[in-house]
């Protein structure tokens, strides 16, 4: 019911505007409705450039986090795999007790795992937008095309229609 009331609402509103609304008045609203418009797309552009600026970032910060992951893990694994081959530990007591906490707590890789799966979802996103964009060039690019193709038959045929006459 209550959509029903909305709806006619609308519609008188509408009649009202078009038919009984002085000129001056209907372009003083014509007038502020394009001023709001242009601050919401502004607004939506800002946006888009801080998402886009955000995710180049957080990706770059990704990338590190999960260099510095590789390189600890590794650090564990050499300071373990080099006394099988012969050689010293090249960490021990207090450093090597600090790295083992940091990269055995689940904690430390439950972080460990959101960090890379993150990036790679930011990696993804970006890729999409690419593609995206890249898309929406070609389908302009056709467009453009077709419309070209389009404005040239209707020049010929024109002018084998002026020819004849």
């Amino acid at each position: 019911m209550i959509e029903k009331l909305i709806g006619i609402s609308l519609l008188f509103g509408l009649v009202a505007y078009l038919f009984f609304i002085p000129d001056w008045l209907r372009e003083t609203i014509d007038w502020l409705f394009t001023k709001v418009f242009e601050l919401i797309f502004d607004l939506i552009g800002f946006l888009e450039k801080l998402v886009e600026i955000a995710t180049a970032l957080l990706g770059f910060l990704g990338k590190l986090a999960t260099l510095a992951l590789l390189a600890g893990v590794l650090t564990i694994f050499l300071n373990e795999a080099l006394p099988v081959f012969g050689f010293d530990k090249f960490l021990s007591g207090e450093q090597y007790v600090a790295w083992l906490m940091l990269f055995t707590e689940p904690y430390t890789w439950a972080a460990a795992t959101t960090i890379v799966a993150t990036t790679v979802a930011i990696g993804h996103i970006r890729k999409f937008d690419l593609d995206f964009e890249d898309f929406m060039e070609k389908q302009r690019e056709r467009f453009q095309k077709r419309r070209d193709d389009r404005q040239a038959r209707l020049r010929m045929t024109n002018d084998v229609n002026a020819d004849t006459k």
